[in-house]
Formats: structure tokens, sequence, C-alpha cells
């Protein structure tokens, strides 16, 4: 009898689960994965729900930019599919869009409704934030997908869940580049702080320890020409100590 039951809770879970993903003649899922922007068309003209879950909870939208469809990403936007749901998991296509290393998926999402400024609520990992603090962290700099964040209104003074502003993420994370463009674009650098820590005590600290820490030459001039645009709006960061 027990048996009986769970089998049909699983079949309402599957039938639920595949409610609204046809319309027109067309299953989104299958035009997602053979990347056919036509069929898209089809579905969303025939008011087909362009933001239906899977069985793991994800939008078309998010398919689509997990499995790298530009095909079918670029037309679920065209046609209206909403970058701005918050899935489980604190997924959001517009913050995970601002981890590709390749920036059209995020300039896409902006240009097609994506809130900038949009913090991934909910419970358990990753931590909150806006799309900026997704694209400030990682191994790798992702400038441009800042810039595309900031030219889209992102605020530059927009804190985290722990009171990390994004000029400081940035500079914890020694993402130079980042920092100097976040410095140019307004950010406050005297209120900047990440956790208790100020930006510029921070940085003087970095520049302290350029030739302990930054073993790369480029790593060094990124640092220095930081270095020199706070020096130019009037801040002292100190000198260097000589290398170990």
């Amino acid at each position: 009898m027990v048996r009986f039951q769970e089998l049909a809770i699983l079949g309402m879970v599957l039938v639920m689960a595949g409610c609204g993903a046809s319309a027109g003649g067309v299953n989104i899922w299958d035009a997602i994965e053979n990347g056919d922007a036509e069929a898209v068309k089809t579905f969303a003209l025939a008011d087909g729900d362009l933001n239906v879950r899977n069985m793991n909870g994800d939008t078309p939208l998010w398919v689509a930019l997990t499995e790298k469809n530009r095909e079918s990403y670029e037309a679920l936007l065209k046609y209206g599919a909403d970058p701005n749901v918050i899935m489980s998991g604190k997924r959001v296509v517009t913050h995970w869009a601002a981890t590709e290393d390749d920036p059209w998926w995020l300039r896409m999402a902006l240009e097609y409704g994506a809130d900038p400024n949009l913090v991934n609520t909910g419970s358990g990992r990753p931590s909150e934030g806006p799309p900026l603090k997704f694209a400030i962290s990682g191994v790798d700099s992702r400038l441009d997908n800042v810039r595309l964040l900031v030219e889209h209104g992102a605020d530059v003074e927009k804190k985290d869940l722990y009171n990390c502003y994004p000029l400081s993420m940035a500079a914890a994370q020694t993402k130079f580049d980042i920092v100097l463009y976040l410095l140019e674009s307004g950010a406050d650098y005297h209120q900047a702080e990440c956790g208790t820590k100020p930006f510029l005590e921070r940085m003087r600290l970095l520049v302290e320890n350029r030739n302990r820490w930054f073993r790369l030459e480029e790593d060094r001039k990124a640092l220095d020409v930081v270095r020199v645009w706070l020096e130019e709006h009037g801040e002292d960061l100190g000198e260097p100590l000589p290398a170990e």
C-alpha cells in the first residue's frame, strides 16, 4: 500500500512538472536542447510559459545558459523569459551569467531586462549578493562583466550579506584591474570595507607587501597603477618593503 502511494505521488509530481512544458505543438525542453529558436518562438506565441520549471526547478533560460545554447538563450530572452527568477539554491541566470568568461551571456540578459542589483535571496549556498559580487568572485578577473553591470546601472556601493563592498571585495581578491575600474566609476574608497577592514587599510597592506606577496611583475604593475591613482587623489599608501 505504501509503495502504491509513493508511485502515485511520483506520478503526480511528474505530471505537474510536465504541465506547461508544451504549447503550439512544441515541447520547450526539446526546443532548447535542439537550439531551435523558431520552436521557442512558436511556443511563446502560443502562450507557453517561458518560465516553466523542470523536475530540478530549472527554468528554460537556466538550462540554455548551463548548456551554452546561444540560439535558445537569445530566443528565450527575446520572447519574454525572465532572467531575474530566483530558483532553488539561490540560482539566478543573471548572477551565473556574470561568472561566464564570455560576456555575451550577461550582455544579452541585461539587454532583455536583467536587474543588475538583484540579490539572490534564499537558503543555503552560495552567499547572497548582487550580480556584481558574482562577477568579481572567482579565480579569473572578469572586468568585462563588471563593466557591463556598471554600465547597466549596478550600484558600486551595494554591500553583500557580509558587509563587503564591491571595491573591497576586488581588493581582497587582488583583482586590481577591477579595483581601478570601480575607482574610476566613482566607488567611495573612504567608505568601502569588507567585514571590518577598510579598503584603504587593505591597500596599504598590499602595497607594503608588494615585493613579498606578488611574484609576477604584471601583478606588481597592476597594484602600482591603483597606488598611483589613489596617491593622485590624496591618499598616502606608504612604501613597499624590500623583497625577502
